[in-house]
Order: C-alpha cells, then sequence, then structure tokens
C-alpha cells in the first residue's frame, strides 16, 4: 500500500491541474448528481451499481488518487468540487481527511448498519474509526500468508513453520542443506515493516483513547526479536538483502529458488504467477506464523483500499449506499481481484480462488483467517514508517549490517516525522 504524504508545497503543484477539473465538476454538483472518483479496476463495479440503480444520477470519474488530500484542500479553499464517494488505494489518508481542519471525511456511523459493520473481518475497519466514528468501509484486504513452494517442501522434507522461532530454525538448515535456496526477502521496506508487525513493534501504534497520540518504541522486546531474527537468517542467507521486486530475487525465483516468502495474498496472482512464474500445481498458501508463547499469530496487511464518502455530499444518505453496496455485494465483490473484507461477500469471491487448480491447496481458508490477524499496532495515522525504515534499516541490510543495531535511528527518525505530522509520540 502506498501511503500519500501530505505535503503543502504540493499544493501549488496542483493547482491548475485541479482548479480545471473543479469548473468542470462543479455542474455536476449542482444537478445533485453523485460524483464518484475511482481506479480503473473498481470502474465496473460502479458501473454496475449504476447500471441496477438507474434512479441514482452518478458520473463516475476514472482518477489518480496519489494526493487526494492535496486535492482536498484545494476544493476546501473552492468552497466546491469534492466528489461524493471515493475509492483509494491509500486508507490510511483517512488520518488526515478526518482532521478537522480537513473534513472531508463523513461519519458513517449512522449510516452504515451495525449488521452490516460485524461482518467486516475482525479489526478490518479498526483504522477507519476515530474516536469511536465510523469514517470509511474498507473495499478489500491484503493480509500477508506465508507462501511456500509445496514440491519443495515435500522433496526437502521440511515442514511448514508455525511459529517464527521454526522458520528461523528452518531458515539455518536450508542453508546449510540446500544453500542458494531463500525462505525471505529483506531488502524492502514493506518486508521489513511485514517482519516487524507481526511482531506486535509498535512503529505506527494508535492511542484509541486520545488521536492525538501515537505509540512508537523501537526499544520494546518485540521490535527487537523479529530484528534479530532477520539478523540471523540474513547472516545465514537464507533471507535476501534484495527486495522482492529487485530483478536479481526475481532470476532466483524464475530459477525456482523460492522455498517460502511471507508476503501478501494478493501476491499469489500478481507476483508468483506472472513474476516469478512459479509453476502450476507447486505454490500453497498456510496462516502467518505466530510467536512461540503467544497464542494467536499477528500478520501484516499490506496494501488493501477503502471507500470514503464527502461530508459535503448534498445526499449523503445516498452516497453512503454506494459505498456501501461497493464493499459488501456479491455482484461486484464476487469476481474482484483481491480479498474482499467484507466476509459474505469474500465467500463469493471464495469461489473462483477455490476453483483455481495453479494452487497446490485451497487458499481461501487460509486468507480468511489471516484476515483477522492484522496486527493493532499498524494504525492509520498521518506518518508513514515505510520512508523511516527506507532511510534506516534498509541501508544496514544492504551493507551487511545488523539491523538490531540499526533501531535507535529508526526511533529518532520515526518520533521526528510523528511530531511532524502533529501527534505527540509515546515511546515506551
Amino acid at each position: 500500500m502506498k501511503r500519500a504524504n501530505f505535503r503543502w508545497p504540493h499544493l501549488l503543484a496542483l493547482l491548475t491541474a485541479a482548479g480545471a477539473l473543479t469548473t468542470t465538476l462543479v455542474a455536476a454538483q449542482a444537478n445533485d448528481e453523485l460524483l464518484i472518483w475511482t481506479d480503473a479496476a473498481r470502474l465496473s463495479g460502479f458501473q454496475l451499481y449504476q447500471k441496477t440503480h438507474p434512479n441514482v444520477r452518478m458520473r463516475i470519474v476514472t482518477v489518480d488518487m496519489g494526493d487526494f488530500p492535496a486535492k482536498v484542500q484545494l476544493f476546501n479553499k473552492a468552497g466546491s468540487g469534492w466528489p461524493d464517494v471515493v475509492f483509494t488505494g491509500g486508507p490510511d489518508q483517512v488520518a488526515t481527511l478526518a482532521q478537522p481542519d480537513v473534513a472531508y471525511t463523513a461519519d458513517l456511523t449512522a449510516l452504515v448498519p451495525a449488521s452490516v459493520r460485524a461482518q467486516f473481518a475482525k479489526g478490518s475497519l479498526d483504522g477507519c474509526k476515530i474516536s469511536g466514528k465510523l469514517y470509511c468501509l474498507r473495499n478489500d484486504l491484503a493480509q500477508v500468508v506465508l507462501w511456500n513452494n509445496a514440491k519443495l517442501m515435500k522433496d526437502f522434507g521440511y515442514t511448514v513453520p508455525k511459529t517464527w522461532e521454526e522458520y528461523q530454525a528452518l531458515g539455518l538448515r536450508v542453508a546449510k542443506e540446500h544453500p542458494g535456496y531463500l525462505i525471505g526477502a529483506a531488502g524492502d521496506p514493506a518486508m521489513l515493516e511485514l517482519y516487524l508487525y507481526a511482531s506486535n513493534c509498535p512503529l505506527t501504534e494508535p492511542v484509541r483513547s486520545n488521536p492525538a497520540q501515537a505509540r512508537v518504541n523501537t526499544a520494546s522486546p518485540n521490535c527487537i526479536r523479529a530484528a534479530k531474527m532477520l539478523d540471523t537468517l540474513i547472516t545465514a542467507g537464507a533471507v535476501s538483502k534484495d527486495g522482492p521486486f529487485d530483478a536479481s530475487f526475481v532470476k532466483l525465483a524464475n530459477d525456482g529458488k523460492l522455498l517460502m516468502l511471507p508476503a501478501a495474498s494478493w501476491f499469489g496472482e500478481f507476483v508468483f504467477k506472472p513474476t516469478y512464474k512459479t509453476p502450476a500445481g507447486q505454490l500453497s498458501a498456510a496462516l502467518p506464523p505466530r510467536w512461540a508463547g503467544e497464542g494467536t499469530a499477528r500478520t501484516y496487511g499490506w496494501g488493501g483500499g477503502a471507500y470514503f464518502v464527502s461530508s459535503h455530499a448534498k445526499n449523503l444518505k445516498a452516497a453512503a449506499d454506494v459505498a456501501i453496496w461497493m464493499a459488501t455485494s456479491p455482484d461486484f465483490q464476487a469476481d474482484a481481484p483481491t480479498f474482499p473484507a467484507y466476509l459474505p461477500a469474500a465467500a463469493a469471491w471464495a469461489k473462483k480462488v477455490t476453483a483455481d487448480k495453479y494452487y497446490a491447496n485451497d487458499i481461501f481458508p487460509v486468507f480468511q483467517t489471516a484476515a483477522g490477524l492484522v496486527s493493532t499496532n499498524q494504525g492509520f495515522l498521518r506518518y508513514a514508517a515505510r520512508d523511516a525504515l527506507g532511510k534506516t534499516l534498509i541501508p544496514a541490510v544492504k551493507e551487511g549490517r545488523p539491523t538490531v543495531a540499526a533501531l535507535p535511528a529508526l526511533q529518532t527518525e520515526l518520533v521526528n516525522v510523528a511530531q511532524g505530522a502533529g501527534y505527540t509520540p509515546l515511546t515506551r
């Protein structure tokens, strides 16, 4: 998931384009049309809603949402132009858009029935809640699972690890018994987030009782144990210093040397199949490992999108209905590219995945369970851990230095960016 960094200089760069866009869109709003902003992948869903709800007047526009918070600030200055419903691949933008000085996102608490909210995957709406109010609806999830090559695992006589301690032990065996084969990648900030959040390391942990605070503590034993595990496996050669999309890593995967990779649920369809070229019938998905002594595994959400409804919508109920339908309707979600956050829609989506003979096992039950395991430490805040990791831990990985020794530098960087975003960091 790409986090949108909100910086005031972006406003100047966007003035001309957004001003022109505002001019063309005000007319639609004046006629009480619902103005919809979407990406290409969700376009067919909005079009289906329009077709099945002929009494609802809509104008659907495909828009690059990368600088959406900055666009909203421009519309706020103009006093018009806000889209009524928005899909974005950056659900963490809600932390900026719900701020009182921005006030774009509508409170959906009374508009989304409690019976509907209850059927979203466990915890999937937590990031949409600020001070107890619901400001967005999740469309899809990108929960991490443990992808593994079932054929190689069987050929080598290995068992899929259930704990991170077993994962480390297996990595050391692989390094000794089958050198050159890999069980992970560390040379990408998202991959480092994956390991750290799976250990409940507080990098961007929201303080539910006080939205002005964020917990940042890389000295936590949870952070240290994950960093030490990575250091051990990187030194042994079982976890690559490259990122999962680096050419050298892709070549190794193409050569059949990738034994395991903890990664997002969308990696199967969009990475292993087309990029890693893993042969059909070999790829399997397992639940993410847990730490020994902890009854529940925690995993990382690497992507997923959300729907926002504008507080400026002239017909707030109609706008909310569009967002609810998009997030929950099996008519759209059954053929969606990624795992729906709304579990009844996910059950319809399962039919397509379960029937796919590319996978060595039925991956849907794994996805379904992992959907409720995303770490609560991974909050939707106005700053991102990813950039800080890129500045501090990634150089350590690339240069062969211990990541555990770089944690203090990561702490300093995270505290600075949290304060710059207006938070009071809690460092214990």
